[in-house]
């Protein structure tokens, strides 16, 4: 995670962004379509945040149960929103906080980390998988319609920006159900790769044998716990969905706009793409002049734009605002030292896992 300097100075430059696209937009514009957006259409923003943490916190307690791991889900759903609160503020949108969730998860409950790891990656996976799904329907929905090819303003070029994306994110789906399926350990031999160019790092040999057992037991779970896996992947590709729906539920309980099938496509795969550029955090600046361009390109308001944008703004201060909290409330020294065991976390000993019980330490 960022120091405490650097955080400051890429929340100054986040608040000169935004302060920003507000002014291109209009300001009386943007307080006008706030105001009549009302706190119920921002409630809703918030809404549908809450119910992400939710949905992967189910999909990632029964991956935890398949597992051998019973993790209480209060503990996960914390895990999730600290996780979130790294992600917002590191220049990667999606991975930045997986780390911190699998940490705060383990250290808390006193599950095995190499184990918690692992569910933690096949969730993540997973996760992938149907954002691969959603992302290419859209793309393929919103370039069938006439006329909304040319959204981007440059005809087929602008939507070799959207349709390489899709491709590639296609691929890289069924190249990972491919090597859950196989048995591949990836992540295993970029790390022997490392290790061979560093033969006497001790760090690398620990982190060899950490993510061997890590792979192993993706590989496990996969493959012996079937119906877990699908149940996983049904609640994580609901997330996408959810954020798929969330302007026309954001506008629906609000100002009334209805955006049509496609352009929901639009914005969400226009979102989606321009988060995956973050350099500030939330993606503030590229996100936002993005969308303003989208919505320009198909002539509705930018102070509707800059209403939904502010709601995510919103929920992003309180997202940041909770993880603040749960650190203080673990303190710095829960990521330090070996907690007693939670008694509600235990780690069943698998045979084909060959992984050690809850009663090792995992440092």
């Amino acid at each position: 995670m960022p120091k405490p300097a650097t955080l400051l100075i890429l929340f100054a430059l986040a608040l000169g962004l935004i302060g920003a696209t507000v002014a291109v937009s209009g300001a009386a514009e943007a307080w006008r379509a706030v105001r009549q957006a009302g706190p119920v259409a921002f409630a809703s923003a918030v809404l549908v945040v809450l119910v992400q943490f939710a949905l992967q916190t189910a999909a990632w307690k029964a991956l935890n149960a398949a597992s051998g791991l019973r993790v209480p889900g209060r503990t996960l759903f914390a895990a999730n929103v600290a996780g979130m609160a790294v992600n917002i503020v590191t220049p990667c949108a999606y991975l930045g906080g997986e780390p911190v969730k699998v940490l705060y998860a383990g250290r808390r409950a006193g599950a095995l980390l190499p184990r918690l790891a692992g569910t933690a990656v096949l969730s993540k996976y997973l996760e992938a998988v149907g954002f691969a799904v959603v992302f290419g329907l859209a793309v393929a929905i919103a370039a069938a319609v006439p006329g909304l090819q040319h959204a981007g303003g440059g005809g087929a070029g602008s939507w070799a920006w959207f349709m390489g994306p899709a491709v590639a994110l296609a691929a890289l789906g069924t190249l990972l159900l491919l090597s859950l399926a196989r048995g591949w350990r990836p992540l295993e031999r970029v790390v022997r790769t490392l290790r061979v160019l560093r033969p006497r790092s001790r760090r690398l040999a620990r982190l060899l044998r950490r993510t061997r057992d890590m792979e192993r037991e993706i590989g496990r779970i996969y493959r012996e716990a079937p119906r877990a896996t699908a149940w996983a992947f049904i609640l994580l590709l609901s997330t996408h969905v959810s954020i798929f729906l969330r302007p026309a539920v954001f506008y629906g309980l609000g100002s009334g706009l209805r955006l049509t099938l496609p352009d929901l496509c639009l914005v969400y795969a226009a979102g989606q793409g321009m988060l995956a550029l973050q350099f500030a955090p939330s993606g503030a600046g590229v996100l936002d002049g993005g969308m303003l361009g989208v919505y320009a390109a198909r002539g509705l308001p930018a102070g509707e734009a800059m209403a939904l944008l502010l709601a995510l703004r919103l929920c992003d201060l309180l997202v940041l605002a909770a993880g603040a909290l749960l650190a203080a409330g673990a303190g710095i020294g829960a990521f330090r030292r070996t907690p007693e065991a939670h008694p509600q976390a235990v780690a069943a000993r698998s045979p084909s896992s060959g992984l050690p019980g809850l009663s090792e330490s995992c440092p």
